[in-house]
């Protein structure tokens, strides 16, 4: 959770970095944030990528694919589109873009359906659940 140390809402945190200037600073709690993580973490282990590829600036289809992955389960779960930019280093418009671009294309294309159904399985809940909850 390379992101954890400067989104952590808890004020307990003594010790840890300030906040860089540039950062959002709308509050995150830890459960959005544990949320985050565990998206993270099934995305990065489905598509054989790290963490840091995911978050980082890396606009290689590679990267870029499963980031759009990630931005779309993670608003189906009920993150707004600034705190997953916050917890992708994006802009809220990019996650908009990634989040719809996912969501036009997995019904249509089994390919993305199966990668969202690997993502689904690596969070322990079905993908209808998913699909089902999800924000328009």
């Amino acid at each position: 959770m390379a992101y954890a140390r400067w989104l952590c809402a808890d004020p307990d945190t003594r010790g840890e970095e300030p906040l860089p200037e540039h950062t959002d600073r709308r509050v995150i709690s830890r459960e959005m944030l544990q949320t985050a993580d565990n998206v993270l973490r099934a995305v990065a282990d489905v598509f054989d990528i790290t963490i840091e590829d995911l978050t980082g600036t890396g606009r290689h289809r590679r990267a870029s694919h499963p980031r759009h992955i990630a931005m779309f389960v993670l608003r189906t779960l009920g993150l707004t589109y600034h705190t997953i930019g916050a917890i992708l280093n994006r802009d809220h418009s990019t996650i908009v873009h990634g989040h719809r671009r996912i969501h036009r294309r997995h019904g249509e294309d089994v390919e993305i359906a199966n990668q969202l159904q690997a993502v689904c399985a690596e969070l322990g809940i079905t993908y209808q659940t998913l699909v089902s909850a999800r924000h328009r």
